[in-house]
């Protein structure tokens, strides 16, 4: 090696230590400023951020727990790409907006998996989400009707207020009486006004879904979210 391939290792060499001097002199000063000069403080502040993070990481767990997802769709484990995840993202994307969106399709879709995708976006951002059938929902409401069953209607309904989003599935599974309609527009129509996030999915066409919720709840979404055809090839 020539003396000036020397030379330059030794001016790099140089360089690098004095970047090195350079970091520990900010972390000393850093320390300084912030733990008056406390050797330990670095320590300190490091664990307390890593025991900030796996309280989160409990937190969000908890949440994902009482979402209620279904177990099957709970360890699936997306593919990042295709139109599938483009339109997730989409969505994901205005979480937090009070979106009232519809995902409907023949079976075989995604649909389901993509709102229980959303709602651990959700988790990880430490807001509550939840997930249930339309007739699960008209179920509990049902249940409330015993003589001896203290939860009322409101109480239902109340329930499926709080979360930051709620997901309802099957929506065409419902029988379509007024009973059944009222109760849905009345849970629906009160998380628009909260302008909190509620995700509707059914196996119908455009058209038939617009026809199954009337024209009021179509209107609103049309201005928070729209009907959206997951007219993509099967996911399964």
């Amino acid at each position: 090696m020539s003396n000036k391939d020397l030379e330059n290792e030794a001016k790099s060499a140089g360089a690098v230590m004095g970047q090195a001097g350079m970091w520990k002199e900010m972390r000393e000063n850093l320390s300084k400023e912030l733990g008056s000069g406390d050797p330990q403080w670095l320590k300190r502040e490091q664990r307390r951020l890593e025991a900030e993070r796996e309280r989160k990481a409990d937190y969000s767990r908890e949440l994902l727990w009482k979402a209620c997802i279904p177990a099957r769709h709970s360890l699936v484990t997306p593919v990042n790409k295709g139109p599938w995840y483009e339109m997730y993202a989409t969505i994901e994307a205005k979480l937090g907006t009070g979106l009232l969106v519809a995902l409907v399709s023949p079976r075989g879709s995604g649909k389901t998996q993509m709102g229980v995708e959303l709602i651990k976006a959700m988790a990880r951002k430490q807001a509550s989400g939840r997930y249930i059938t339309a007739t699960g929902f008209l179920l509990m409401v049902k249940s409330t009707y015993k003589s001896d069953e203290k939860m009322t209607e409101r109480g239902v309904i109340d329930q499926f207020r709080h979360p930051k989003l709620l997901v309802i599935d099957e929506l065409s599974k419902r029988k379509d009486t007024e009973w059944e309609f009222q109760l849905l527009f009345e849970l629906i129509n009160c998380r628009y006004n909260d302008m909190t996030d509620t995700i509707l999915i059914s196996n119908q066409t455009p058209v038939q879904f617009a026809e199954s919720v009337g024209p009021s709840l179509s209107s609103r979404m049309k201005e928070t979210g729209g009907i959206i055809e997951c007219g993509w090839e099967s996911y399964r």
